[in-house]
């Protein structure tokens, strides 16, 4: 019988789809109306547009700090496959970061008056954190022998997990207060469908009161909100992945949360530029169908094998562990209301504009998630070939990984527009190496796709599209 910890890595599975947003490639491609996601101030080069119904905006995401599956599937001499599980080990990090979304956008349009513009849009995202620490993984691999006895009993704090599905629906407002500088900000409102947070997890490692080895003791709680149970208290066969039922898919007004993104531009005399926006200072409060379960107890523990667990009946496995997790631990639960918090994203860019249809542009981008910070660093050169076309070139260091090339397009053909966006296409050449891996493509409808005019320039064209 395995322990908890599985079950907690179990749980990233539960919501079917799960897979936090990456823009970096698209920060400064202002020829696509949602560049204005990234910060509310960069405003785009439209006077009017409408995003195709469910097709304007689908985005893809998943990174891993702290290990490339490359670094734990292997070949050997003779070109057989095995696990190295302690080259995985040897690579994790002090905090290590396991996340990954989908988003799909519902509707969006836009216009532009005068100074100001104005936007709305309806989203459907999933999200999945997960923080852990280097030991906890040992933990999973190794299990109790993995640490030498009570003098190395590990350390296992800074573990956290969130799995969360919503509708967000977003309005904004920028505008260019003058040819140097412009604002915006955009207010979300957020519907919660599904969620699944830890807020607590503790693990410590005691002595066996039968003087044989040690015992792992585990203390974590669980929250969980959707229109059905985990089940953990019942009598019935756990899914390790439930259906969803259409009333459960519907807005859930109940499960009610806000959210702000804020940003401004400055653009001071000469060819150069800067760029600052915050994403996602917001919350969800969970009422309606909330379980909060506590797990605790102790247990010895052998840790796993990875290419027996991690097979073709890796689903049946879990399911048949968490069926049992009842009957090996203590298992408490009541029905409280709880808030899970949204993982804000910091953007910071400087560019320089090489003329009128060249610039380059430094970026960072750092999430918050668990009192930490994540940062990642993309270098990028945008360029327009025509005045209905836009492509981008660029480079990033994230998840402490140098090998990430990032491309995008737009091409406007009439009032039809069509865009894809990757911050990795490497990923699709050396996938044994990749850490983070990120895409997004849409369909749009502009109108007034506008030149550059003196209207938002200054009076020096160098340094303004």
């Amino acid at each position: 019988m395995k322990n908890c910890l599985i079950f907690l890595f179990a749980l990233s599975g539960i919501i079917p789809g799960a897979v936090a947003q990456q823009y970096n490639t698209l920060f400064w491609m202002q020829g696509i109306p949602q560049s204005n996601y990234v910060n509310p101030a960069l405003i785009p080069q439209v006077r009017y547009h409408a995003g195709m119904p469910a097709l304007s905006s689908i985005h893809l995401n998943a990174s891993n700090r702290g290990f490339a599956i490359g670094d734990i599937v292997r070949r050997n001499e003779l070109d057989e496959t095995y696990w190295d599980t302690e080259g995985l080990l040897h690579v994790l990090d002090d905090h290590n970061l396991i996340q990954a979304n989908l988003t799909v956008e519902w509707f969006a349009f836009g216009f532009r008056s005068n100074a100001n513009y104005f936007s709305f849009m309806l989203s459907e995202k999933i999200s999945y954190h997960m923080a852990y620490p280097p030991d906890l993984a040992r933990l999973v691999l190794d299990g109790n022998d993995g640490f030498g006895g009570p003098v190395n009993t590990g350390a296992f704090s800074g573990f956290e997990m969130d799995n969360l599905h919503f509708r967000e629906f977003g309005m904004s407002f920028s505008r260019e207060v003058s040819p140097s500088f412009s604002f915006g900000l955009r207010g979300k409102v957020l519907f919660g469908i599904r969620s699944q947070w830890t807020d607590r997890a503790a693990f410590e490692l005691v002595a066996d009161p039968s003087g044989e080895g040690m015992l792992l003791h585990t203390e974590v709680s669980l929250n969980h909100a959707s229109g059905q149970s985990l089940g953990l208290l019942e009598d019935r066969q756990f899914r390790f992945i439930p259906e969803y039922k259409l009333n459960e898919f519907r807005a859930n007004f109940k499960n009610l949360g806000a959210a702000l993104d804020l940003g401004f531009v400055l653009r001071p005399p000469g060819k150069f530029f800067l760029a600052v926006s915050i994403l996602d200072l917001g919350f969800i409060d969970w009422k309606d169908g909330v379980e909060n379960y506590l797990i605790s107890g102790s247990t010895g523990f052998d840790g796993i094998e990875p290419e027996h667990f991690f097979n073709d009946y890796f689903i049946h496995n879990m399911e048949h562990f968490l069926n049992g997790l009842p009957a090996h631990f203590q298992v408490g639960m009541t029905q409280s209301g709880y808030r899970t918090l949204m993982a804000p994203k910091v953007f910071g860019s400087v560019g320089m504009a090489l003329s009128e249809r060249h610039q380059l542009a430094l970026l960072s981008r750092s999430m918050i998630y668990g009192g930490r910070m994540y940062p990642s660093f993309t270098f990028s050169y945008h360029v327009k070939p025509s005045h209905a076309t836009g492509l981008s070139l660029a480079y990033s260091v994230a998840n402490q990984n140098y090998a990430n090339i990032g491309l995008g397009m737009h091409a406007n053909l009439g009032p039809f527009q069509f865009y894809v966006v990757g911050d990795n296409v490497l990923g699709f050449i050396i996938p044994k190496h990749v850490q983070w891996n990120s895409l997004q493509l849409g369909f749009n409808w502009v109108f007034g796709y506008r030149p550059v005019t003196k209207e938002i320039m200054n009076e020096d064209p160098g340094y303004t599209w």
